[in-house]
């Protein structure tokens, strides 16, 4: 038996984990695993790059590596004439009997039409993003980077008296911001599911910003505000973007938010003339030189893609890769894996599977309990006190 191993969309953390979690457990089953280069774009053109047998060698000691070593791409099959007709038989002439792939929700569309057309396909998610119903492999890694980044740059903020927007990735979701901006200890979380009313951001971030001023000996002040890049405004309910160009998915361009961000608090610090007489008081005002505080917007981008993947992910990776393979043994097709916990591996149909799970506001409203701004009044956390069995206890480790 020989499969076909690809992985598709963004990079990211855990990618490695996957490749190696198939390769090695394939071999424990006499299992050819053939590496197809550059996802989709591969496929389509295996016939001129016929990609490479997977051996455990290659693939060893990259499970904390970012990134794959068999490449990916954003390329969507039936957007080209001969699309899957030339994937078919690019696959058929490869001998391969079986697709595995590792991507997000897009490479998971095009795999659930390879699918309706007769191939049999495992999909392993991957999306940093956290944006569809299980874990998807690169959420850990890519929180972890958020929050060290965004904790490190507090140290430039306090330095000049800073107020400092973040934009990180997320799409549509806001799962990285929340956590990698909790983890990371900044003041406000701007996240797609909370349309942000610009005039109570405004009015919060300089409340905080003057408390930490004039409870400063040295008068220094500074605020950290992180931005899910799919945010949008109140006043409009539309989303943020710098561009209108699609992607080859059909997909807006995300990107722009923090800047939006900082040009409205910009606009606003130089009309608030009831703070430059605040700063002026405090010996940290200059008429016509610095009326107000610097406000600077850092896009962490592809950043958070790439280096060393977490223990979880690295983890995780490896145990849904070997998932795929045990599916192939038991003649499970036409799926995504869900979860591996011991004995038992979770699995759903692929357009089950890929359903866009958003942040959770009760959530959002124990964080706002502990001082957290998402751009909003702070709703009442009413959490449900219940008493479990130990088999319902769920750890990470």
């Amino acid at each position: 038996m020989r499969i076909g191993l690809f992985t598709g969309g963004g990079d990211c953390g855990g990618l490695e984990a996957v490749i190696r979690g198939v390769v090695f457990a394939a071999h424990s089953e006499n299992i050819e695993v053939l590496g197809i280069p550059n996802g989709y774009l591969g496929l389509y053109n295996l016939d001129k790059n016929p990609g490479i047998i997977l051996q455990c060698p290659m693939v060893d000691n990259r499970a904390k590596k970012c990134g794959t070593i068999i490449g990916t791409s954003r390329v969507k099959l039936n957007l080209i004439p001969d699309g899957f007709e030339k994937v078919k038989k690019n696959l058929e002439n490869s001998n391969i009997d079986i697709l595995i792939g590792a991507g997000g929700d897009d490479t998971s569309l095009v795999l659930e039409q390879l699918s309706n057309a007769g191939f049999k396909v495992i999909w392993v998610p991957k999306t940093m993003d956290l944006d569809i119903l299980p874990y998807s492999v690169g959420g850990s890694s890519a929180i972890n980077k958020i929050a060290d980044a965004v904790y490190e740059l507090r140290t430039t903020a306090r330095s000049h008296d800073r107020i400092l927007v973040v934009e990180v990735f997320g799409r549509y979701v806001g799962h990285t911001a929340l956590y990698g901006g909790v983890a990371g200890q900044a003041d406000m979380i701007l996240i797609p599911e909370i349309p942000v009313d610009v005039d109570y951001m405004y009015r919060t971030i300089i409340e905080k910003y003057r408390t930490r001023l004039e409870n400063s000996p040295l008068k220094k002040s500074w605020y950290m505000i992180v931005v899910s890049e799919g945010i949008k405004d109140i006043r409009t309910a539309e989303l943020i973007t710098a561009s209108s160009e699609l992607d080859h998915f059909g997909h807006v361009q995300l990107g722009g938010a923090g800047e939006y961000i900082v040009n409205i608090i910009k606009k606003k610090l130089k009309e608030d003339d009831e703070l430059k007489t605040v700063l002026d008081k405090n010996g940290v005002f200059i008429k016509g030189v610095l009326e107000y505080p610097n406000v600077r917007s850092v896009n962490l981008g592809h950043t958070i893609r790439s280096g060393i993947s977490d223990a979880y992910d690295a983890t995780q990776g490896q145990k849904y890769g070997a998932a795929a393979i045990e599916c192939v043994k038991r003649g499970y097709y036409s799926i995504g894996i869900a979860d591996v916990k011991g004995d038992k591996i979770y699995t759903m149909p692929i357009g089950l599977l890929r359903q866009q799970r958003p942040v959770n506001m009760e959530t959002v409203a124990l964080y706002e309990k502990m001082g957290y701004n998402f751009g909003r009044k702070p709703v009442e956390y009413r959490p449900e006190i219940k008493t479990i069995s130990s088999s319902e206890i769920t750890r990470i480790f």
